[in-house]
């Protein structure tokens, strides 16, 4: 029996912290192109 089947997690440690750096990384990204979509928008 694993760790994730006895606390009921689905995921272990390691891949919720991969999980997290993604969708930080994917966030950023998203951030980006939105300032950049706002400043192309907003140029003369």
């Amino acid at each position: 029996m694993t760790t994730s089947e006895t606390n009921g997690s689905l995921w272990t440690q390691d891949q919720a912290i991969a999980y997290e750096a993604a969708l930080e990384a994917i966030n950023d990204g998203i951030a980006g192109l939105s300032a950049q979509i706002y400043a192309e928008r907003n140029s003369p």
